[in-house]
């Protein structure tokens, strides 16, 4: 998936840094590859969560250090987007911060945790 520039449909794209896992942690949510859903191989740990959100529904990304891919949950809109993220991640994960329409919105987030660490 592409975060590059607005996908049509999206109003607006915002990122959060996630700070590294804590050793010892259990995940909360388990996004994992493979079936049955929460029972196959874990995915790796986010450095950056990016959401979508549109006028009818949000989509929350997420992507490793390394750029691999690390989940993704559909969600009714940006504000229950966030309210899984505060669950999930708790003070692990950042404020939200808006990406230019003009930036890819991966490249953009990761940058910026580059810059933080």
């Amino acid at each position: 998936m592409s975060h590059s520039h607005h996908t049509p449909g999206v109003i607006h794209i915002e990122f959060a840094i996630v700070k590294p896992e804590p050793p010892g942690r259990e995940r909360l949510t388990k996004h994992t590859l493979g079936l049955p859903v929460g029972q196959g191989i874990p995915m790796p740990w986010p450095a950056v969560l990016i959401l979508e959100a549109s006028a009818t529904d949000a989509m929350l990304y997420r992507y490793s250090a390394a750029r691999e891919f690390a989940g993704d949950t559909w969600h009714q809109n940006a504000t229950d987007a966030k309210d899984q993220v505060a669950g999930e991640y708790g003070d692990l994960a950042s404020d939200w911060l808006p990406v230019p329409p003009e930036e890819d919105a991966l490249d953009f987030a990761l940058s910026k945790a580059q810059n933080r660490a």
